[in-house]
């Protein structure tokens, strides 16, 4: 028989107790732990598929459209070139010493381009352009024009002397403009060169700030997930996000994260290019990208920061029932269509296709935070 429960004793004779932080189920306090998501391809051993064949013809289909959003081998060929007349062109004025140019420290190539995930009519190659010092508006327009002259000065027939500048009103970035086709300067500086206080005619801090993130996650992608597969899913659900409104909440960085995440196996297999897709809105009906999950680490940042962490509520409410929607317009046949067109995708509404009707998820985050009174002065306190 088990003794009943019983209340503590009281300390009477001043013994030494245990402290509680050596206990294995103290928790220092820092807030909810952070759970894990079921992940369905983790537990594939206990959920076996009956059969391959929408597996294959997903597949299939994504491969086609894939080939769909992918850049002509003309517009390639261009991006290309204007990449490597661009680089050259600023290769020489990183080495020559002038007094009326700003000093160059480095240059990288970043951006969709750089990770071969560029969308058809999106023909623009990014290019960080690191100065020595803290650059302002007037370095950038001398950089701007004697990249144009250099170009013109090199090129070989009339269609590359057709050069053209445009510059950003707040020297964030400037665009070598040729035909159809851009080579995005976007104007940055060291860590060690940020101004805290800038003035007028400097470039903004946090915008140098951006640039240089940006460099972090070009290298880490050409590092970790430079993956045929990945580049694929990353292609696809760029499309996806701008056909579907409430993915745009999921930004370009969020999306290469999650197809790195969701592209290997417990075992670290590669996985096809179908089954990773469909482990990505998995991942998001699941609620990766939710308050309390553990989500994705951003491997760019602290180690503590989450990839989601500047997502609203709202937001992340958001994204998971549009994943729950589409994941169950995928297990029955509608990704044909969503594969298949360029038009916009709404799912406010129930939708019918042969015998089945799908209703959308319903939000569950509301915002029941109530308005401040108002004042004698007709304004809101704060």
């Amino acid at each position: 028989m088990s003794r009943p429960l019983q209340h503590p004793r009281p300390n009477t004779q001043n013994q030494p107790r245990r402290d509680a932080r050596f206990s294995p189920y103290h928790r220092p306090d820092t807030g909810p732990v952070p759970y894990e998501i079921f992940d369905f391809t983790k537990a594939a051993d206990s959920f076996p598929n009956v059969n391959n064949r929408v597996n294959d013809e997903f597949s299939k289909l994504i491969l086609k459209r894939n080939r769909e959003l992918s850049p002509s081998a003309e517009d390639q060929a261009a991006l290309a070139s204007l990449s490597r007349r661009v680089s050259f062109a600023l290769d020489n004025l990183s080495i020559a010493s002038s007094q009326e140019l700003p000093l160059l420290e480095d240059k990288r190539v970043v951006g969709s381009y750089k990770n071969g995930t560029i969308i058809k009519g999106h023909n623009i190659v990014d290019i960080a352009v690191i100065f020595k010092d803290h650059p302002n508006l007037i370095d950038v327009e001398r950089l701007g024009k004697r990249v144009v002259e250099i170009l013109i000065e090199n090129a070989i027939d009339e269609n590359e002397r057709d050069v053209e500048m445009e510059m950003n009103e707040l020297g964030i970035f400037v665009d070598i403009i040729t035909k159809s086709y851009r080579a995005r300067l976007l104007t940055s500086t060291g860590f060690h060169s940020i101004k805290k206080t800038c003035d007028s005619n400097d470039v903004d801090s946090k915008s140098i700030l951006q640039v240089l993130t940006a460099v972090q996650h070009a290298r880490w992608f050409d590092e970790t997930a430079n993956y045929t597969n990945i580049r694929i899913a990353v292609i696809i659900f760029k499309d996806l996000r701008r056909r579907i409104p409430p993915l745009e909440q999921l930004s370009i960085w969020m999306i290469e994260l999650l197809a790195h995440y969701a592209a290997f196996d417990k075992n670290q297999h590669l996985l096809e290019v179908g089954a990773v897709i469909r482990r990505m809105f998995r991942l998001l009906a699941s609620g990766i990208f939710l308050p309390g999950s553990a989500s994705i680490m951003d491997p760019c940042q602290n180690k503590n920061s989450r990839v989601n962490s500047k997502m609203s509520f709202e937001d992340m409410d958001k994204v998971a029932c549009l994943a729950q929607t589409l994941l169950r317009l995928i297990s029955h046949g509608y990704y044909q269509k969503l594969l298949s067109e360029n038009d916009e995708v709404i799912l406010d509404s129930p939708i019918t296709f042969g015998d089945v009707t799908i209703t959308p998820s319903t939000a569950v985050y509301s915002n029941n935070k109530k308005e401040e009174p108002a004042n004698s002065e007709g304004h809101t306190e704060t």
